[in-house]
């Protein structure tokens, strides 16, 4: 055992010394919990402290008082813009009891850290990647919006809710039928898991007389191929944003290939359109936020743990290629307005 005496300029340089060593040796465990995480969870502006970490007790609440509402957590990538627009509104129709964080892709210099969820009993995810990330923390209630491929994500579980991320294919394939009466046959291509959706869709797309053809593909190339075969048989493509079969060079030569045999292509986002399809069908924003808030109220009403259900969307949004439209010798919305206003 050593004893060192200590002057009193010599003390506090060292007592410094050692608090600085402690920091840095903190800041770098940090850091590398945040790499190794997957996905770093950035708190916002001005964001209360997420509460205790996990493992410290809750504050109980005293006998007689009514316990708080249920707070909530908004999981959404800040770099789309549309699911940041998507978590602001939803953060003001449920009210002060919600937070939103922005979730970000860790790069090299990444030094943002992982505020604990533990304060939070449910999680809303807004799109994959926060889906995989609520999908990881245990015994919270969760309700997802657009996530195509949920059962990728082990979201199909009790205590979870989904909005479904496609607008209502019935108002898809009538939209559709009305612009282009002709059309008859229809393909469509998907990963494998969507037989629900495609039960929904055929029944839909029978009303307005039409036939669904499904093709299952497990690769970009592979629907391509699957594609290509179908071509001779149908009118036209039902083209869905299955990410694991849908790339981007993949897609240009679907489009491509479509425009030189004459087949249209229905779309789920009006960019397309700008790259040869017909029409689109987007799901509305604020339709999306009403679900979600239903889902959510649904989920707090229950004391027992429920089974998974998937909700659907109510409201589609239809725009029209209207340059194509005329090629092909079809009347738009527009084009039928017009006709009734100048009707004698």
């Amino acid at each position: 055992m050593f004893y060192f005496a200590l002057s009193a300029t010599t003390g506090p340089r060292l007592l410094r010394a050692w608090q600085s060593a402690r920091q840095r040796l903190l800041f770098g465990g940090c850091l590398l919990f945040g790499l190794l995480g997957g996905c770093a969870l950035v708190q916002g502006p001005g964001s209360p402290d997420t509460g205790p970490p996990t493992g410290f007790p809750r504050p109980s609440v005293p006998q007689g008082a009514v316990e708080p509402p249920a707070r909530v957590a908004i999981l959404y990538a800040g770099n789309v813009d549309v699911y940041q627009r998507l978590a602001a509104r939803l953060k003001k129709n449920i009210g002060p009891r919600a937070q939103m964080f922005s979730l970000a892709e860790p790069t090299g210099t990444a030094q943002q850290r992982y505020p604990s969820l533990s304060a939070y009993r449910t999680l809303i995810a807004i799109g994959p990647l926060a889906a995989r990330r609520a999908a990881a923390v245990a015994d919270k209630r969760l309700v997802f919006c657009q996530v195509f491929n949920y059962q990728d994500y082990s979201l199909a579980k009790p205590n979870t809710l989904g909005v479904e991320m496609l607008a209502p294919p019935q108002q898809q394939f009538r939209a559709w039928h009305r612009l282009a009466p002709d059309i008859k046959k229809v393909g469509v291509l998907t990963g494998p898991g969507h037989e629900r959706l495609i039960r929904r869709a055929r029944s839909a797309a029978n009303q307005e007389g039409i036939q669904l053809v499904h093709r299952v593909a497990l690769t970009d190339k592979d629907m391509l191929y699957e594609f290509k075969r179908l071509v001779p048989e149908i009118d036209g493509l039902w083209l869905l944003p299955d990410e694991r079969i849908l790339s981007h060079r993949v897609l240009r030569e679907l489009m491509r290939y479509s425009a030189r045999h004459g087949k249209q292509v229905a779309a789920f986002a009006p960019q397309l359109l700008r790259l040869g399809a017909l029409l689109s069908a987007s799901s509305v924003e604020s339709d999306i936020a009403d679900q979600v808030v239903a889902a959510l109220r649904n989920s707090e009403t229950q004391s027992q743990p429920q089974p998974f259900q998937l909700l659907p969307l109510t409201r589609a949004e239809i725009n029209v290629n209207s340059a194509l439209a005329h090629r092909l010798g079809y009347k738009t919305l527009t084009d039928k307005q017009r006709e009734t206003a100048h009707a004698p």
